[in-house]
């Protein structure tokens, strides 16, 4: 029991760093830290916790955004993405596609889109019967709806219109600004 408290503290370590990189850019760097964090959290937390959900959504939002969107028409080349709301504030929206250079095959990209979901679906069978995590249900299926809408899935627009009904249910400025992010995901979701 002596090492609880030590394993802990390098669980919070892990996960500060992983939120830094994500913060800043560094996605792939974010990725890793995430990932060491869920692995390490299974001990601490067990399997089906809160705290392991928000892991596994910031695991899978790393892993969306480590390999930028590939191919010419990017769908959310001028919209919002779900990593823009954990981005430094002083950063330059959109700047981290600059990040990433060089390309990768197609298959490298689907498997990181499917990884990606696969992370994401975890954190949301975790919230999905939670009555009071509103936030956090309307980040993860925004995030669900953008791994859809970038794997060229069938009616993405079903996750997008699940969240903007949760970020109704909440108050204040930036759930109101993240609805009126959503429309024109919504929009775009219905004509392509």
């Amino acid at each position: 029991m002596d090492d609880i408290p030590d394993a802990t503290a390098r669980l919070i370590s892990i996960i500060n760093r992983g939120s830094s990189a994500l913060k800043n850019a560094h996605f792939d760097k974010a990725a890793r830290y995430f990932k060491k964090a869920c692995d390490a959290s299974v001990q601490l937390q067990g399997e089906r916790t809160l705290e392991r959900s928000l892991l596994h959504h910031l695991y899978g939002v790393s892993l969306l955004y480590e390999i930028p969107f590939q191919g010419d028409d990017d769908p959310l080349e001028f919209l919002p993405r779900e990593a823009d709301y954990y981005l430094a504030k002083d950063r330059p929206y959109r700047s981290y596609s600059k990040l990433f250079s060089g390309t990768v095959s197609q298959e490298d990209y689907a498997n990181q889109m499917e990884a990606a979901q696969k992370e994401l679906k975890i954190a949301w069978s975790i919230l999905e019967n939670e009555s009071n995590c509103l936030k956090e249900k309307a980040n993860t299926l925004c995030a669900l709806g953008e791994v859809a809408l970038r794997r060229g899935e069938p009616n993405p627009e079903r996750y997008y219109i699940q969240a903007s009904s949760f970020f109704e249910s909440l108050e204040g400025e930036i759930h109101k600004q993240r609805i009126v992010h959503m429309y024109p995901l919504l929009v775009w979701c219905r004509i392509s």
